[in-house]
Order: structure tokens, then C-alpha cells, then sequence
């Protein structure tokens, strides 16, 4: 059977796996059920269902003709891919990620969740677009505790447009800092700022931005630039001039590319 047109459901109960040394995983119920048009998953860690028309074997194409609209120079231009099953991707999906404490001791994992984390997103053929959305209150990193994380991300191929935002508190040793991280693009074009604040009595904060551009003559020729500004300050809101300076793809700095208003000449 292909994985585009499986029908049926599988239920698995009681399933423990017991490492040599450590303390055991249990699974208490998962129950997988597919047809034409809905996937569900019901499990201890995870739930999540698909909404569509899906053609699992070829997800990674389609991501791919979709970015390649946004993105022309990165992929090697434009893609449409060959549809030989007939099928086509224009689902939905939306997931909930349980407590993984248990999950993350037996597997070593860096972050567990301690509160449901919930995930959406779709993917289409049809109107070539994609999008993600990420809701998690609270993380936790060994001891320490990250919270409010949320992340949203879109590419558009109809018009070539893209966006990626992402906030998060995390703590630090001067108090918990919070992390905004906003992306647009468009046609080999994105710009970037990053900025962030720690709430005390003495105020800390600041913002990075960045422009990079990406441009190719032909598939084996990937160039492009990046211009980067920079404003802290450590007692108030910035409010100085960001230096910008303009890096090719290889790191170096560009020489004599920076004009008086603080921005770039390409």
C-alpha cells in the first residue's frame, strides 16, 4: 500500500521498553487512524490530526516548489514539481505536544514540556503557500523555566513573500529577558530584527537588524550580501544611529559601503 491512500487504524497498549540501565519508558495507548481525507493520532505524548488531501511521499517537494517562489537564487530557481501520482498536498494539521518530562529524561532531550504545547499549520499545492504556528507557555531547560514561546511562519509563492516571528522569555542572571526575533521577505530579499529586554530596575535592552539579499547567475553561482546595524543601550530605549555594515555570503565586510545615513550602497 502507498502512503498516500492507506486506510485502517492501528492501536498499541501497554508498550514498555527498558533500558539495561535507567529507568524504564511507558507507553500506555496509541491509536493511529487514516482515510482518505483525516489522519488522527491519539497518544500519551502526542495528539495530532491531518485535514486534506495529502501526499505524504512528496511533502519535502512541495515545501520546496513553495519556497522557491520566495527564494529563486537559494533553490536554483524556480520549481514546480512533477505530480505522477495524481495527488496533491492541501492540508491542514494540528498537533498537541503533552507533558514530555518522562520523555526527555530517557531520551536526554535538552527541553521538555511541562504545559500542552500546540502546533497548526497547512501546506498546498493549490494556492502554493505554507504556514506554522507554535504556541508553548512553558519549556523547561534542566532547572531553568522558558516561557511564552510563540512562533509564526508563512511563505506566500503566489507572491513570493515570507515572514517569520518568534518571541520567548528566558531567564538570565540579570532577570528574565525577552526575545523578539521578526523576518519579512520577498524575492531573495529578507530583512531581520532582533531585539530584546531585561525588566529591572536598571533597564537593559536593544535591537539587531538585517538586511540580506540573495542573487544567482547560474546553478552553481550563489552570491548575495547581508547589512547588519546594531543599537544597545543599557539605561534607556535605543535611540542612537544603527551602524550598518555589509558582509558578502563569505563573512568578509565590504569595503567602503557604508553612506552617512547609517545605510548601505550596494
Amino acid at each position: 500500500a502507498r502512503l498516500d491512500n492507506m486506510t485502517g487504524y492501528i492501536t498499541v497498549s501497554d508498550f514498555r521498553f527498558a533500558p539495561a540501565v535507567g529507568q524504564p519508558l511507558e507507553l500506555h495507548n496509541l491509536h493511529l487512524s487514516a482515510d482518505s481525507a483525516l489522519v488522527t493520532l491519539r497518544s500519551d505524548y502526542l495528539d495530532g490530526e491531518v485535514r486534506g488531501e495529502y501526499d505524504f511521499p512528496h511533502i519535502a517537494a512541495t515545501a520546496r516548489d513553495i519556497l522557491s517562489q520566495a527564494y529563486p537564487s537559494l533553490t536554483g530557481g524556480e520549481m514546480h514539481r512533477e505530480n505522477q501520482s495524481g495527488r496533491v498536498n492541501d492540508f491542514t494539521f494540528r498537533l498537541t505536544v503533552k507533558e514530555t518530562e518522562k520523555l526527555a529524561e530517557f531520551f536526554h532531550l535538552p527541553l521538555s514540556v511541562i504545559y500542552p504545547v500546540s502546533i497548526a499549520g497547512e501546506v498546498s499545492d493549490l494556492t502554493h503557500d505554507m504556514a506554522l504556528r507554535l504556541d508553548a507557555p512553558f519549556l523547561r531547560q534542566g532547572t531553568k523555566l522558558i516561557e511564552d514561546t510563540r512562533l509564526s511562519a508563512f511563505v506566500n509563492g503566489a507572491d513570493g513573500s515570507s515572514g517569520l516571528d518568534l518571541t520567548t522569555k528566558v531567564p538570565t542572571k540579570n532577570g528574565p529577558m525577552t526575545l523578539l526575533t521578526q523576518n519579512t521577505g520577498n524575492r531573495d530579499y529578507i530583512h531581520t530584527g532582533v531585539s530584546w529586554k531585561i525588566d529591572r530596575a536598571r533597564a537593559y535592552e536593544g535591537s539587531v537588524g538585517a538586511v540580506t539579499t540573495f542573487s544567482r547567475e547560474d546553478a552553481a553561482d550563489l552570491a548575495g550580501g547581508v547589512a547588519a546595524g546594531v543599537d544597545t543601550d543599557t539605561h534607556k530605549p535605543a535611540s542612537r544611529q544603527p551602524y550598518f555594515q555589509r558582509f558578502d555570503l563569505d563573512g568578509e565586510p565590504c569595503q567602503n559601503n557604508r553612506d552617512k545615513s547609517g545605510g548601505y550602497i550596494g
